[in-house]
């Protein structure tokens, strides 16, 4: 990732490379999409993937250097080097550019793949978010060539949960401080919007609680909607949630439904080392959270086949 006399690793200056950059506008302006073939779609956007990509992993070199920089007191840091496009970047994004930058800095092996074009931005963002509650002792478990190679190898996703996998053995809890986290960061805000006069809610909640309020707003609107022979759009809904919250709906909806998955072993024996148990969402829950809700909850036994496609599937019953 070194520079030398405005050059990057390579033959290829800066200011060649800025003016390729700001040509892309031009190509992408003048290019008549609207006359392309379904199988010239199909190229053009793999093409624009591989651009993206590699834009995407240039950005993280960049900010690495620039963190060296600043260490060395030479510049403003991979934050400021980020926002240096002023209005053109979000400051959510540019932060998030620099948090990407942060992790291939402090985890060489990954710095080396992002080096190599190995791996892309969202597999660096995937460890990243596994990294963000660990020690920095324990982060350095997440690099290693193991893990390069599985997000090498594995879609986007499953490497994302994979790694995250990784995490919470590194951690050694099964995920219990990540939902005792979330909970703590869960929050609630409510302003009035002077331009249009409309009270505004904002609300950040820990998986398992959001699942159970949607749904119950979900399952209320499905009421409303049958009840008056009408369609569910917006509205209906925030009557829905009105009505749930200032204990106005003239029908209960009983306990907060709440959609698990979870492996027969984890039910039965807790936590091993391939648990499934997340929400319907795809959000890991720790074997207490599993434990508590399957007091009280309905069961369907699904099996599988190695792929992870039902094969067949059981007839609901409650646990005891």
């Amino acid at each position: 990732m070194a520079t030398n006399g405005g050059v990057f690793s390579g033959s290829v200056t800066v200011t060649d490379a800025v003016e390729t950059f700001r040509s892309l506008a031009t190509v992408a302006a003048g290019l008549d999409v609207g006359s392309c073939e379904p199988g010239e779609l199909q190229t053009l956007t793999a093409g624009v993937r591989d651009g993206q990509q590699a834009l995407e992993l240039l950005l993280i070199r960049i900010g690495v250097v620039a963190d060296h920089h600043d260490a060395a007191g030479k510049g403003r840091g991979a934050h400021g080097t980020m926002l240096g496009g002023g209005s053109k970047v979000r400051g959510r994004t540019a932060r998030h550019e620099a948090d990407r930058a942060k992790t291939a800095a402090g985890l060489s092996r990954v710095g080396e793949a992002v080096d190599q074009g190995r791996i892309g931005a969202a597999q660096v963002d995937a460890i990243a978010r596994a990294a963000r509650d660990l020690s920095p002792d324990q982060q350095q478990q997440l690099n290693t060539t193991q893990v390069i190679d599985a997000a090498e190898a594995l879609p986007a996703d499953v490497f994302a949960r994979h790694v995250q996998d990784l995490a919470e053995r590194v951690k050694g809890d099964h995920g219990l401080a990540d939902t005792k986290a979330r909970q703590a960061r869960s929050s609630w805000k409510h302003w009035t919007d002077r331009h249009s006069g409309m009270g505004r809610i904002s609300a950040e909640f820990d998986p398992e609680r959001y699942e159970a309020i949607v749904n119950a707003v979900d399952g209320h609107l499905r009421r409303l909607a049958n009840d008056g022979g009408v369609g569910k759009d917006s509205n209906l809904a925030a009557e829905a949630a009105f009505q749930l919250l200032t204990g106005t709906a003239k029908s209960s909806a009983g306990l907060p439904h709440i959609n698990v998955v979870v492996d027969l072993d984890t039910l039965r024996d807790g936590a091993h080392e391939d648990s499934l148990r997340e929400t319907a969402a795809g959000v890991p829950l720790p074997p207490e959270s599993i434990a508590r809700l399957a007091c009280d909850a309905v069961l369907q036994r699904v099996v599988v086949d190695k792929h992870g496609i039902p094969v067949d599937v059981g007839a609901v019953r409650f646990a005891h």
